[in-house]
């Protein structure tokens, strides 16, 4: 898919989910540094996930942050973190909270496997977005000991387990509106 205006990639990191299916969950292999957004590789791989959100056979559904008593704090942190000013720290914080949300979920399902976990924040066509994107250990993708992509040969559908993608934008919208609601 060809945009109307180019992706600007902000921020990206893959640190790596460590668990087998019916295993307790490892210890996770978290990146140190920011990858760097100007590798033709890494910014491929962001193009290449958003493309795949958009497409045919993705079954994309599209909902809001959970409410409930099992809401984890990562809502709340990304909503925080969509109002900030753009910061290579803040980002890689935020990205070392959401594993941590990450392992507790993943440690609560038994068939649960782990995999790399890609987290970008980039602007497409005036709007901003972070995403999360899982990838299983398959072929399709090569990655260096530092979690550092080398080559996506190619990147299949299936090879995406869960993908989630938040407009800061409609984030806004969402949050006025619930804050008008409050108000009336």
């Amino acid at each position: 898919m060809e945009y109307g205006s180019r992706m600007n990639l902000n921020f990206a990191v893959i640190h790596e989910l460590v668990k087998g299916a019916s295993e307790p969950i490892e210890e996770s292999r978290l990146a140190h540094q920011l990858l760097d957004v100007e590798n033709g590789v890494v910014a491929a791989l962001v193009e290449k996930i958003t493309e795949l959100i958009g497409s045919r056979q993705n079954s994309a559904s599209y909902g809001i942050f959970r409410v409930d008593m099992q809401r984890t704090q990562l809502p709340d942190l990304i909503t925080d973190y969509s109002s900030a000013a753009l910061s290579g720290e803040r980002f890689m914080d935020l990205t070392h909270k959401a594993v941590e949300s990450f392992e507790l979920a993943a440690d609560e399902e038994n068939l649960a496997t782990g995999g790399y976990l890609l987290l970008a924040d980039y602007t497409l066509n005036n709007d901003r977005f972070f995403l999360v994107a899982m990838i299983k250990q398959k072929n399709g993708i090569r990655m260096t000991a530092d979690l550092v992509p080398e080559d996506i040969t190619s990147l299949e559908l299936n090879k995406l387990h869960q993908v989630a993608r938040i407009s800061f934008t409609r984030l806004r919208e969402y949050l006025e509106l619930e804050d008008n609601e409050e108000i009336n």
